[in-house]
Order: C-alpha cells, then sequence, then structure tokens
C-alpha cells in the first residue's frame, strides 16, 4: 500500500506530483515571451508537420488532472506559421487541466492497425492565450470555425516523434528540444 503524504498537494513539489516520465520544463521552456520558445516549435513544426500532420488530423491530447492521474481528449491541433494552437470549450476538462499545469502529450490518432497512414507524437507545455492578434491567427489557420466562446492555447513542442512507413519499413524521426 502507498502512503500519500499529509502535505496538501499544492505544496508539494512540482517533481513529487510529477510521474518520472515526464520531463521537468526549463525555466526557458516556462516562459513564452522569449523567442527562443517561437523558434523552438518552428524547428520542430517544421520536420513534423511536413512529415505527418494533415490540416484537419484529428489527435489525442493527454493532460494532467487535478490529482495527478492522466486525462486523454480528442483535439482538432491547428497548424501553422510555425506554431501550434488548441481552441476548446471554456468549461472543458482539458481547459482545466492546461491552466493549472501546462504540461501535455498529445498523439495522433491512427487511421487503422497497419499504421501505414504514419503517426506523430508531440509534448511539452500548453499557455492559456487571450491576446486578441493571437486569437486572430489562429482563427485564420483553422480548418474550422472556433466559436467565440471558445479559450485558447498555444502549445510549445519541447520533444515530438513521427513514424511513417516507406515499402512497408519503419522510418523514425526524434526532435527534442535544446533546453
Amino acid at each position: 500500500m502507498r502512503v500519500r503524504s499529509a502535505q496538501p498537494a499544492e505544496e508539494r513539489s512540482l517533481q513529487e506530483k510529477s510521474p518520472k516520465w515526464v520531463r521537468q520544463p526549463t525555466p526557458s521552456a516556462r516562459l513564452r515571451d522569449q523567442s527562443h520558445d517561437n523558434r523552438t516549435t518552428r524547428r520542430a513544426q517544421g520536420w513534423w508537420t511536413g512529415t505527418i500532420l494533415a490540416p484537419s488530423i484529428q489527435a489525442y491530447l493527454a493532460t494532467i488532472r487535478k490529482d495527478g492521474s492522466p486525462r486523454v481528449h480528442p483535439v482538432t491541433p491547428i497548424v501553422g506559421q510555425g506554431r501550434l494552437f488548441l481552441f476548446m470549450e471554456p468549461t472543458s476538462p482539458k481547459g482545466y487541466d492546461l491552466r493549472r499545469d501546462g504540461r501535455y502529450a498529445m498523439h495522433c490518432s491512427v487511421s487503422n492497425s497497419s499504421g501505414e497512414s504514419g503517426e506523430f507524437f508531440v509534448a511539452g507545455r500548453a499557455t492559456f492565450i487571450d491576446d486578441p492578434a493571437t486569437r486572430k491567427l489562429a482563427v485564420e489557420l483553422a480548418t474550422y470555425a472556433p466559436a467565440d466562446r471558445y479559450i485558447l492555447f498555444e502549445l510549445d513542442v519541447e520533444s515530438a516523434s513521427s513514424t511513417i512507413y516507406t515499402d512497408g519499413q519503419p522510418v523514425r524521426q526524434r526532435w527534442k528540444s535544446a533546453d
């Protein structure tokens, strides 16, 4: 039996709450206004979107619940101009999760059991966006018409991987932020 700390969850360190497999972000990855973050996202987006991500692909977003357990949600990511966005309902559990703890992982849906259509995976930190100019850009890039009530997050990519099949053989690529 595992005994939990008597300390409130808010007082526990991020390291104690995080599963061992979750990469802790560096200070520069936490700060959205640093130019490095935009360059990092663009470098990752350059190969994984060109390789595998279709404009209207469905994906599964994993977030972290308040109790530390995972939560998975279907989403339609918006990719363009070196940026990755997600719109969602303001009452969505995934929005609450991302506002509290911005860490995420996202995996594309796979079209069949052979995997021949390929797959991608990205992980990093999400930032709530309330800037009207950024929202306008995300709306313009979207393959659907986001409702005015939707809230917006921008996803920074700290790591990415893809698998495609060429002549029946898997071709894997991995990318990780320098941070």
